[in-house]
């Protein structure tokens, strides 16, 4: 090796990529830096030996169309010892390679000849650059692109991209069959311009705030116009795309058609309006009769006051005239809406309401004992009393056998706990949930009712933000539970 050669073969080794030299003559690998000896696995004692360049390339096939390449750049230059004069850089191309361990990788090639004094190619010098990463990346890319466009286009909901201008860039089918236009047709086509004129200043603003980053709400819920002419209510949400340097560059868009809920909807507000008045009507038309019951037996409680029946008709039609005043904040109980609380005494309150169930506990034969503690608090709306005035009821008329009815009350971890227990027959446990249902009924066998006392009692205690439930008693009947916060 001539000092020239070994010169420049002292500065090759420094290059950023591998490079090996070919000798025509041999058709071997006489020079390997430091990236190649790196890429192939090689080392300089396997260049000494010999390394002949079909080693290099993956079988026969590879390497006869790497030489079909130097061929075509003047390879008859060398062939016929005459000088090389055309220096055209050669294009780059792909190789299926192998390393020294047998690993296969797809090398990008480029060459240029070594010529000898006379210019004639006795040599070729090749940059290798390993795309196996590359195109990993590159498949990976391709896959999570083709992953996307199918999760885009099969969606069942709209979907969008949208450019910096508000131009539609790219719709999926739903979209367009939401709002009955073509693929083509939306692509010419802005998003103000599906947009319902009333709505263009609160979506222009939703804009405004998505780009910024100052949005509140990540959905933004308005009309569109279909194409003929039709409103249609969707619930949208986007997301920004931005680059390197965090300024936008389009959109991306969900887009749900909520046209069939918001219908649904208005007809809730109508039904619950007309619940409200029928509502009104009943209690006006029951106040007449129940103020006549209320009228005259306090006229006979005062000619005879200590008749048992009388004081129970009066309590009675006393408490259905409080229970009336009360319909609004039962039907705002009943539809989940918030009702008004108060500080109310626990025990002055169950002591009240046994009063109502003498004359039926003396007629089944059975005892209420309540152990509630006195003086103990609760923060609620004077109706929970018929919670309560349920499950007595439903002991009375389900467990009259077992004679008698506990009611006990404790606070546990901030929580007022009211358990009424019977002695009845054990409610299986797969019905324990289901009492709680409307139209559910606790026996079989008994008068019809509409089921509604226990599904009603359920709702009053959402209302506290409370819960009920029904656990098996020992030896045999149920308690029945309202846990409702102590104070709120």
């Amino acid at each position: 090796m001539d000092d020239l050669t070994r010169k420049v073969h002292a500065f090759l080794d420094y290059l950023p990529g591998a490079l090996i030299e070919i000798e025509f003559s041999s058709q071997n690998i006489i020079y390997m830096n430091r990236m190649a000896f790196f890429l192939f696995g090689h080392s300089q004692s396997d260049v000494d030996q010999g390394i002949p360049a079909r080693n290099i390339f993956f079988d026969d096939s590879e390497y006869g169309r790497a030489r079909k390449v130097a061929e075509s750049y003047g390879l008859e230059n060398y062939q016929n010892r005459t000088a090389y004069s055309r220096h055209k850089q050669q294009a780059l191309y792909d190789f299926k390679m192998l390393k020294k361990d047998g690993t296969v990788f797809l090398g990008e090639s480029q060459g240029s000849f070594v010529l000898d004094a006379d210019k004639v190619p006795i040599g070729a010098r090749i940059y290798i650059r390993d795309l196996s990463e590359q195109r990993a990346v590159e498949a990976a890319l391709l896959e999570s692109e083709e992953r996307f466009r199918n999760a885009f286009e099969q969606a069942t909901i709209g979907r969008v991209i949208i450019n910096f201008f508000g131009t539609f860039t790219m719709v999926n089918e739903a979209l367009c069959r939401m709002l009955g236009y073509s693929e083509s047709e939306l692509l010419e086509m802005s998003l103000s311009d599906i947009t319902h004129p009333s709505e263009l200043e609160e979506s222009n603003d939703f804009a405004r705030q998505l780009i910024s980053g100052t949005l509140k709400a990540d959905s933004l819920i308005h009309r569109f116009i279909h194409k003929d002419g039709e409103t249609v209510w969707v619930d949208q949400n986007f997301v920004i795309v931005r680059d390197i340097a965090g300024d936008p560059i389009y959109a991306v868009g969900d887009i749900v058609d909520i046209t069939e809920l918001k219908a649904a909807e208005a007809e809730l507000v109508e039904t619950n309006a007309l619940k409200e008045l029928l509502l009104d009507i009943i209690t006006h038309d029951l106040k007449n009769p129940a103020s006549t019951i209320y009228s005259m037996s306090e006229m006979l409680k005062i000619e005879s006051p200590d008749n048992e029946y009388i004081d129970l008709i009066y309590l009675s039609s006393t408490n259905l005239l409080q229970v009336l005043e009360d319909t609004s904040t039962l039907s705002q109980a009943t539809f989940g809406e918030y009702i008004p609380k108060e500080s109310l005494n626990l025990n002055v309150m169950l002591t009240e309401l046994a009063k109502e169930f003498r004359s039926y506990l003396k007629e089944e034969a059975m005892e209420l004992i309540l152990k509630i503690p006195e003086g103990l608090i609760i923060t609620a709306n004077p109706l929970i009393a018929e919670v309560f005035k349920n499950y007595i009821s439903n002991a009375i008329k389900y467990a009259s056998k077992g004679k008698s009815i506990n009611v006990t009350a404790k606070i546990e971890d901030n929580s007022v706990l009211v358990s009424v227990s019977d002695l009845g027959v054990t409610i299986p446990q797969e019905n324990r949930l289901k009492i709680f249902d409307r139209s559910a009924q606790l026996a079989s066998g008994q008068k019809p009712g509409r089921g509604l006392g226990l599904a009603i009692v359920k709702r009053l205690a959402s209302a506290h933000d409370g819960t009920v439930w029904v656990e098996p008693n020992s030896p045999r009947g149920n308690i029945f539970c309202l846990s409702i916060p102590h104070m709120l």
